[in-house]
């Protein structure tokens, strides 16, 4: 053991760098994105949103910056819910960044005109399923159209050697 420690012991720190950084990454990916406490990763998300909209110039290496601020702030999201479940602050090491989030009630929009179509059109995704089939048909239809006028138009020619040889004799004279 000790000596395969000394043989791959770059190898293993990358290794265990590479699966720590993936497995923030899941944890920020399958996080819930909206809550009404902003709880979780969502801090991190909105902070690293501001700067990359702030970010005027463009510059990769601010951008490369960015990235490993917002890295650095998921992770200590990460070890602070690991150390308030050690404190046993609570239940599980993930509940501070896993959580069923509180969303505000949908918002009503103003608009009356707005409202009124959606009332008199509640099936909107339906009637756009039907609309697509439709557009594929009227799609087909013209295609076949257009390959039957390219057939029209390039018509075998027939071969008559008859033409030829009054071609040839007219020639001749």
């Amino acid at each position: 053991m000790l000596n395969f420690v000394k043989k791959y012991w770059f190898t293993t720190l990358i290794t265990i760098f590479i699966i720590l950084y993936l497995t923030v990454f899941l944890c920020v990916l399958f996080s819930p994105k909206t809550d009404k406490l902003n709880r979780g990763f969502i801090p991190c998300t909105q902070e690293v949103t501001a700067k990359m909209l702030q970010n005027k110039e463009q510059s990769s290496f601010i951008l490369a910056k960015i990235i490993i601020e917002n890295t650095y702030c998921d992770a200590k999201v990460v070890a602070k819910g690991l150390t308030n479940w050690v404190k046993g602050e609570q239940s599980t090491p993930w509940s501070n960044y896993f959580f069923d989030p509180e969303i505000d009630p949908e918002i009503v929009p103003d608009d009356e005109e707005l409202l009124k179509f959606y009332e008199e059109n509640p099936y909107l995704s339906k009637d756009m399923e039907e609309l697509d089939k439709k557009r594929q048909e009227l799609e087909q239809q013209i295609n076949n159209a257009q390959i039957k006028e390219e057939s029209q138009l390039v018509e075998p020619f027939d071969f008559d050697e008859k033409t030829i040889e009054d071609k040839e004799q007219t020639d001749d004279k």
